[in-house]
């Protein structure tokens, strides 16, 4: 199974060159850091064009308390800045010291007229990284109302940070939305519109989105491939969980993933078929796992029955919204082809070199239907995992069995919940981006 390592190099900013001697970094352990090993840069929205004093407030309020807790360690890679017309005060890496003083340069953030998002995103880009562990660097920025204008120009700005690491978004109140920051390419965005409370997706989004993966690591001699499995693993229903309701954060998935809705009248009842959206829309595709769908763009939504609906590509989800109306449109039809939608999506062209995984709901299987899938299963494992997500009691595993796949677990459709939907997300086959860190002269 082929698997995806993308390069992308640090930008020191100051550095005058780049030599070709890589940094041999003595990198602590994961657990030593919480959230996670990672550089994090907070951007407070300090503008009174978009935020009253009393959201602005609520603002700080959030970051303080409810985003960078108690819990959190390590500030000297956490750094601090606020903008509005001008990047008006930063506090970078190896600055701050504990949460104690992150709290009080974090109160020392205040409102003044204008806003440019085109400035906060250059000031970023100048800043000089934390060349510690070399960790990525992860963006976060509160905004509230930007303009179309500085948002097209920032766009190159915003390509620029993104090779460091992620940049995204917590948009605040309701005069932008999703889809008017999407030129930026981010990595993650949540929205806060109802300041009356805290919604649990906005309260863990960054513990949920940001990257862990360590960053500086030595140069490999090029692809790594997975040898496919010879045996598979199926998880059938129990009457409790077969995984516990999960505490970790899920990791990031900058893969490809394809997920196919089971359309088919067979063996499956309306209210079935309405129970599978449902686990979909609510579960699978819940706001916990922003860091895995972070990037809509990356999924592809298809539905399948006797043949196999792939109106939609790649690139044309661009929202939590978009992939459950995209869900809650599918109808529902006679016949079932494991064959056809196999097929259909090892037909869709992609990156050689970026993994791919397919999560195929099933409601039923058939030995001829099984055995001719089998050949496209088993080119679908070399570009990720091949994933099962079997509904009822028509799938005999001993005829599902006949082919290769990666992981295949039986839902009770009425209890399922988001201890299964982890179990899927956890085996999916993903590529951790890796980055060559060069010295600075």
């Amino acid at each position: 199974m082929m698997v995806s390592i993308v390069w992308v190099f640090c930008l020191f900013v100051g550095a005058t060159a780049f030599n070709s001697t890589h940094h041999k970094l003595t990198l602590p352990d994961n657990s030593d850091f919480y959230p996670c090993p990672a550089d994090i840069l907070f951007a407070l929205d300090a503008s009174f064009d978009g935020l009253t004093a009393s959201n602005f407030n609520q603002q700080v309020n959030l970051l303080k308390r409810y985003i960078v807790t108690n819990q959190w360690n390590h500030f000297e890679r956490i750094a601090l800045t606020w903008y509005n017309k001008e990047t008006t005060a930063h506090y970078g890496f190896d600055v701050i010291s504990d949460k104690r003083e992150f709290d009080l340069y974090t109160a020392n953030a205040k409102q003044k007229d204008g806003t440019s998002l085109y400035n906060l995103l250059s000031s970023i880009a100048g800043m000089r990284s934390n060349n510690r562990w070399g960790f990525l660097l992860n963006v976060y920025i509160f905004i509230s109302n930007p303009s179309y204008g500085d948002i097209q120009d920032s766009i190159t700005l915003a390509n620029q940070i993104r090779v460091r690491g992620t940049l995204n978004f917590i948009i605040l109140g309701t005069s932008i939305t999703e889809k008017d920051i999407l030129p930026l390419q981010p990595d993650s965005v949540v929205s806060w519109t109802d300041f009356s409370y805290i919604p649990l997706e906005v309260e863990n989004f960054v513990k949920y989105s940001v990257d862990c993966c360590t960053a500086c690591r030595e140069p490999d001699s090029g692809t790594t491939k997975r040898t496919p499995k010879t045996t598979q693993k199926y998880v059938p229903p129990t009457t409790t969980p077969a995984y516990s309701i999960p505490t970790r954060r899920p990791h990031k998935c900058p893969a490809l993933a394809i997920v196919a809705v089971a359309a088919s009248i067979s063996h499956q009842t309306n209210d079935q078929f309405e129970k599978q959206v449902n686990f979909i829309d609510k579960y699978l595709f819940t706001p916990y796992f922003a860091s895995v769908w972070g990037k809509w763009k990356n999924l592809l939504l298809t539905s399948y029955a006797a043949t196999t609906d792939l109106s939609n590509g790649y690139n044309s989800l661009h929202s939590y919204r978009d992939a459950v109306d995209y869900v809650e449109s599918v109808p529902q039809q006679s016949g079932s082809s494991l064959t056809d939608v196999l097929g259909k999506v090892l037909n869709v062209n992609v990156d050689p070199f970026t993994a791919q995984n397919a999560v195929i709901f099933i409601t039923d299987a058939q030995v001829q239907d099984v055995q001719t899938a089998s050949a496209y299963g088993t080119m679908l494992q070399q570009r990720g995992a091949l994933i099962f997500v079997i509904l009822g009691d028509y799938v005999d595993m001993d005829i599902l069995n006949l082919m290769s796949y990666d992981y295949a677990i039986r839902l009770d459709i009425n209890k399922a919940g988001l201890a299964e939907a982890y179990a899927i997300i956890d085996h999916l086959q993903c590529s951790c981006k890796m980055v060559i860190c060069n010295d600075v002269e």
